[in-house]
């Protein structure tokens, strides 16, 4: 038998909940703060309208959350409860066709699914120790901020997202996936997508535009497959600087003030089957990467 329950206010329902529950919000504002500590509910929009059901905050910190449908006007922040000096791990969390007005922060969530949201004047960071876990961040339509992963997790896929007036960066981990997504006006220091100490990831069939650097692999990147993706109109279509054993193939480069530059000491990368064309410079030499940041 289903038994419903009806609150005025969200928190209320959230506290009221149990392992399994399904909360359904109806259309309206609610000024409210709501952290969710009880594992396994999902939080839902009645109308599955973002427009019309907004939530001032969120803060999950519990395994096996949903959070669909909703308009959250502050950052929406996932980990778990704070230990002493640190926050404990949490995993199966799903973020979806939500409209996210700050972007969205996790530390320590594994597992996890960031989907077909719509994210404003922000972006996505997702940070955490070194580990051999499964992270998704797809489908989301990103302006004015960045997706951001630092520190893992090994098995990140960055997948058919959309960042206009974004870029991608990743720092300190290995084994990432950046497939599809189309990346404009990068406002991450100009970059498209940048990679710093990080390896052994593929970066494929990526559109970049209108960057400073398209995709950039500098201080000790290596072993970093770029593969039929394409750069178009931007100052410096590849650069690849401190960093070595990269594979850059079949790649679309036009129109860019430079096409591929390669920077330093950077040996041993493999540069083949790529179209460079129209650019002002096809490929570059350069000592000095200083002058590149």
């Amino acid at each position: 038998m289903v038994q419903v329950q009806i609150f005025d206010r969200l928190q209320e329902a959230v506290n009221n909940s149990s392992s399994g529950d399904l909360i359904f919000v109806y259309p309206g504002f609610y000024n409210e703060s709501v952290d969710i500590r009880i594992q396994n509910i999902s939080i839902l929009s009645k109308s599955e309208n973002p427009e019309d059901t907004a939530v001032r905050a969120f803060n999950v910190s519990a395994n096996n959350t949903t959070v669909s449908g909703l308009s959250i006007q502050e950052r929406l922040i996932l980990h778990g409860p704070r230990i002493e000096l640190w926050y404990a791990n949490i995993e199966n969390c799903t973020i979806k066709n939500n409209i996210l007005e700050r972007g969205i922060g996790t530390d320590d969530c594994y597992n996890s699914t960031i989907e077909k949201n719509v994210i404003l004047n922000s972006g996505i960071s997702i940070s955490g120790p070194d580990a051999d876990y499964d992270f998704t961040v797809s489908d989301n339509l990103i302006i004015s901020g960045n997706i951001d992963v630092s520190h893992g997790p090994f098995r990140c896929v960055l997948l058919n997202n959309t960042l206009q007036k974004g870029g991608i960066a990743v720092g300190e981990g290995h084994g990432y996936t950046i497939l599809g997504n189309y990346v404009s006006n990068g406002a991450y220091n100009g970059y498209g997508i940048f990679f710093s100490e990080s390896s052994s990831s593929k970066i494929e069939n990526n559109t970049v535009v209108n960057c400073t650097n398209g995709i950039f692999l500098t201080i000790l990147s290596w072993s970093n497959i770029v593969y039929n993706n394409t750069l178009i109109s931007n100052d410096r279509g590849i650069v690849v600087g401190g960093s070595g054993g990269n594979s850059i193939l079949n790649n679309i480069i036009s129109k860019n003030n430079i096409g591929i530059l390669i920077v330093g000491d950077s040996g041993g990368n493999s540069i083949l089957n790529n179209t460079i064309s129209n650019n002002n410079i096809g490929i570059s030499f350069e000592d000095d990467l200083q002058g590149i940041w």
